[in-house]
């Protein structure tokens, strides 16, 4: 539950308390003001029977006398009195007014108490001749106590939700900067670093807010940074592999060259000659020796081809690895290569490291997997490019934790270098291994590594 729910809950129930409080004080004091109405009415009526019937005596018409005291309570809102002959039958009973308003029958229970009917005995020259019954009616007096409760009630319920409005719109307003903090950690928990919070709020939140602003710049500052550095390592990883393979093409390559010929010479002369009584065994081993110096060249050339950054200046990304398809197909013919890629270059470094992906994934498929069928695309996305390579070969090999090896652990730290995300893992659909890389052109980072390089599987090469 966010902070603001709980706020606004926290006062929610705040309000609610005292809302069930309020109505108790109301009931309380409706009770207890009906109580104390009625029985003063009930007093007053006492004393009214009482005084009338002191005077009953000196009266030649009882009867008539008696009626006229009933008449008295005519129009009283609480008591009615009615005149009971020795039967027990009504002679005239007194009428009460209809409260104002329809009062609810269960807040007449809620409120009034159950009053009981009192009997006043009628001595009239020492004969009972019956009473006058007094019955309490506080239908009236609820109805008073019915409106004012509506109206505290209403006050009271109206206050409460003007309160709860304004509580929850201080309370959203001053909690607003939260929201946007908290889109701004995860943008740069996901590596993008672009991001500028609106200052406002209370002064915590606003310094909060500059925090994470100045945050958000220093990393974007450190992220230039070492991308700068990671390409600088690029480069020179380049001109020590361009370095080391001028070194093997001009001193390995002659010398191994001058041993062909040698042991060739040798070989001449002893089909000249005849060699003597071990002829023979020079000329083996002569063969032998050429032999192993043509396998030896045929080696260094791959090495060669291996080392040598400046396939892609001379024929661009695309058909480097054309070229480099072509040139696996042409020794594993039960392989098959399918190739989708872009015909733009994206500079020679981001090249550079595409071709090293692609090759690296392409050797390991070829020399581990035995796959019958390389995928290979390169798909630029805008300001990114997307490559993929997936093989359905054996595929990796069960462990815990990502693949190792020189060349996976070096193709990664090329990726990375330059503010790329690899992913290596089983191919999603059937056995094989997939390949996928996201790399940043012209400066634009990529937000994080494994996610960003997952979402690159669902280019479709």
């Amino acid at each position: 539950m966010s902070l603001k729910a709980r706020l606004v809950g926290a006062i929610a129930l705040v309000l609610v308390l005292v809302l069930i409080a309020g109505g108790a004080l109301t009931y309380n004091h409706a009770q207890r003001k009906v109580e104390v109405e009625m029985d003063a009415a009930m007093e007053v009526a006492r004393n009214t029977v009482a005084r009338r019937l002191e005077n009953l005596g000196d009266s030649y018409r009882p009867i008539a006398y008696l009626e006229e005291t009933i008449e008295i309570f005519d129009g009283d809102r609480h008591v009615a009195a009615a005149l009971v002959d020795g039967t027990g039958a009504e002679m005239k009973r007194s009428v009460i007014p209809p409260p104002a308003n329809e009062v609810p029958d269960w807040f007449l229970k809620l409120v009034a108490p159950t009053y009981p009917v009192e009997q006043v005995p009628l001595p009239v020259l020492g004969n009972h001749l019956g009473s006058i019954a007094l019955y309490p009616d506080p239908r009236s007096e609820v109805d008073e106590v019915w409106a004012d409760v509506r109206l505290n009630l209403t006050v009271l319920g109206g206050f409460s939700v003007a309160a709860f409005a304004f509580v929850t719109l201080v309370i959203g307003r001053a909690l607003a900067p939260i929201t946007g903090l908290s889109e701004a950690m995860r943008r740069i928990g996901q590596g993008d670093y672009a991001v500028a919070v609106p200052v406002g709020g209370s002064p915590e939140l606003a310094l909060l807010c500059r925090g994470c602003n100045d945050m958000a710049r220093r990393l974007a500052d450190m992220s230039a940074r070492n991308r700068q550095l990671g390409e600088q390592l690029v480069r020179l990883q380049d001109e020590e592999r361009a370095e080391l393979a001028r070194e093997l093409h001009d001193e390995v390559g002659p010398l191994l060259f001058a041993v062909d010929v040698d042991v060739a010479e040798i070989a001449r002369v002893v089909e000249t000659t005849g060699g003597g009584p071990r002829g023979s065994v020079v000329a083996a081993k002569a063969a032998a020796a050429r032999q192993a110096a043509s396998a030896a060249r045929t080696y260094v050339r791959d090495i060669l081809g291996r080392l040598r950054p400046g396939l892609i200046g001379s024929l661009g990304l695309a058909a480097a690895i054309r070229e480099l398809a072509a040139f696996h197909q042409s020794r594993e013919p039960e392989t098959a290569f399918d190739l989708d890629l872009s015909d733009v270059g994206f500079g020679p470094e981001v090249d550079a490291v595409v071709l090293a992906v692609v090759r690296e994934a392409v050797v390991n498929a070829v020399k581990h997997a035995r796959p019958r069928r390389i995928e290979i695309a390169v798909v630029d996305l805008g300001g990114e490019v997307a490559v993929r390579v997936v093989d359905d070969g054996a595929g990796l090999a069960p462990r815990a934790g990502p693949p190792v090896g020189y060349g996976l652990v070096g193709m990664r730290e090329r990726v990375e270098a330059i503010g790329g995300s690899i992913a290596i893992g089983p191919r999603p659909t059937g056995r094989g291994t997939a390949v996928s890389a996201v790399i940043p052109v012209a400066g634009i980072p990529v937000p994080s590594a494994a996610p960003r390089a997952a979402e690159a599987e669902g280019v479709s090469p």
